[in-house]
C-alpha cells in the first residue's frame, strides 16, 4: 500500500525529445514498469525466495560492488536501446544486484520475451513464437516445471480465452484482477500498446478478503 501511494508515472527526456516513460516510486531513481513508444516495453516481476536471509545478504553484498539495481538496469535499458533486441541484449547480460524477471514486448511478430535474471546473467529466455502465442509469468521459475498456484489458473484461462478472446478488458478483468492471480502482494498492474504513438496505463488493484499473499 505505501509503494502505491508513492508512485507516478515520470516522463524521461533528452535534449527536449521525449524518450521514454517510466512507473516510478518517489524516492528510487530507477524505475520498475516503462515504454519507449513505437519500439518496445518491459516490466519487472520478483525472482526468487524472498523471505530467506541468505538471498538477501547476498543481494546486498552485490549492492555494495555497484552493481545495477533493478530498477537503475530496466532505466539504463530505456536510456541507450532503440529497438526489441538492443534491449534484450541490455536486459539479460548487464550485471543485477537482485534476482528478477524481465517481462519484455516489442512491436513485431513474436517481439515478446520473458527473461529470467540471476545477478550475472540471463537463467532462461522464453520467447513467443508461431506456437506459443502467449507469455504468463508469476513468482515461479516455470522453466523448471514449477507452476503453482497462480500460474496453473492464469494458463486455464488464458487456453480457454483463446487468442481471439483476448482484450484489454479481458486480460485486466477475466485473467490480472482474478484471485489469486491478483493478491495482497500485487502492488500495481501496467498494460502498454506499443504500437505508434503507445498507449501506457497503471492501475492500483483493489483487493477483497479473499484475495491472499500467494507466490
Amino acid at each position: 500500500m505505501l509503494m502505491r501511494n508513492m508512485a507516478y508515472i515520470g516522463q524521461y527526456y533528452k535534449d527536449g525529445k521525449l524518450v521514454f516513460e517510466g512507473f516510478n516510486v518517489a524516492g528510487d531513481v530507477g524505475t520498475f514498469s516503462a515504454q519507449k513508444a513505437g519500439a518496445f516495453s518491459a516490466t519487472v516481476n520478483w525472482r526468487g525466495n524472498h523471505r530467506a536471509l541468505d538471498d538477501t545478504l547476498k543481494n546486498l553484498g552485490y549492492a555494495l560492488l555497484g552493481r545495477f539495481s533493478i530498477g537503475m538496469l530496466i532505466r539504463h535499458g530505456f536510456e541507450k536501446a532503440e529497438n526489441f533486441q538492443e534491449a534484450v541484449r541490455i536486459f539479460s547480460t548487464k550485471p543485477i544486484d537482485v534476482l528478477a524477471y524481465i517481462i519484455l514486448a516489442g512491436t513485431k511478430d513474436y517481439e515478446g520475451m520473458i527473461i529470467s535474471r540471476d545477478h550475472d546473467g540471463f537463467v532462461h529466455l522464453d520467447q513467443l513464437s508461431a506456437t506459443n502465442w502467449y507469455l504468463a509469468q508469476t513468482n515461479d521459475d516455470h522453466f523448471t516445471g514449477a507452476c503453482q498456484t497462480r500460474c496453473t489458473l492464469e494458463h486455464q484461462i488464458l487456453d480457454g480465452l483463446g487468442q481471439s478472446g483476448v482484450t484489454k478488458d479481458t486480460l485486466l478483468n477475466n485473467v490480472l484482477y482474478v484471485c489469486p492471480v491478483l493478491n495482497r502482494l500485487t502492488s500495481y498492474t501496467v498494460m502498454f500498446n506499443n504500437s505508434g504513438a503507445g498507449t501506457f496505463d497503471s492501475y492500483a488493484p483493489n483487493y477483497d478478503d479473499t484475495c491472499k499473499f500467494v507466490y
